[in-house]
């Protein structure tokens, strides 16, 4: 796992939460945290600021908090009743912000793809996605490394007031990469399919 990834998307979100259990430490900036192995514990903001080079100016407007991780957050390696996210090779960006498609069982689940990049590829090794459910917190995405648990990462609603628009949005891009796999396919199978893709698509414009 990359931990200067994690502590990369601190500085950037000036946010830092750091939980402990079970002589583990996690820390994210709030919609992801992930288990800091070999790192120095933190007992106080004043150690991650130093550790880091954040100069004292800038770590005054942080926003910070300590506490036990949640015990409704299952920290095992493997939980019964987790099951596989397939994540999806497109990324989504809305209003400036990169998402990561994740497909659970008949759903989309999106998280913010910076959240998902301290997770580390090496040689041979396979990064697995699982969803597991909270019943005070909801689904979040578990994401091992092999067969460890490394972070945890909880998906995006897009902002409530933004869902319709991105809804929309998809659907319209949809429509028009179907309509651009017809016509190449219309294209390379010759004037016959040709004609009946433009007859298709003179029903479909009438209705």
């Amino acid at each position: 796992m990359k931990q200067g990834k994690v502590v990369g998307m601190i500085k950037r979100a000036k946010s830092l939460i750091v939980l402990e259990r079970d002589g583990e430490q996690w820390i994210g900036p709030g919609g992801c945290y992930w288990r800091m192995d070999g790192a120095p514990l933190l007992t106080k903001p004043e150690e991650f600021f130093s550790l880091y080079d954040v100069k004292r100016e800038t770590g005054e407007s942080y926003y910070t908090d300590f506490d036990i991780f949640p015990a409704e957050l299952d920290h095992r390696d493997f939980t019964p009743g987790e099951e596989e996210a397939q994540p999806l090779t497109a990324t989504v960006t809305w209003k400036g912000v990169e998402y990561r498609a994740f497909r659970w069982q008949s759903e989309i689940l999106f998280c913010r793809a910076e959240y998902l990049t301290p997770a580390e590829r090496k040689d041979g090794e396979i990064v697995r996605y699982t969803v597991r459910r909270s019943e005070r917190l909801g689904l979040y995405i578990a994401v091992k490394e092999g067969l460890f648990l490394a972070g945890i990462v909880f998906p995006s609603d897009m902002g409530a007031d933004n869902k319709l628009d991105f809804a929309g949005e998809l659907v319209d891009i949809a429509g028009a990469v179907r309509s651009a796999q017809k016509r190449a396919w219309a294209t390379e199978n010759g004037g016959e399919y040709a004609e009946e893709y433009a007859d298709q698509q003179t029903l479909e414009g009438a209705t």
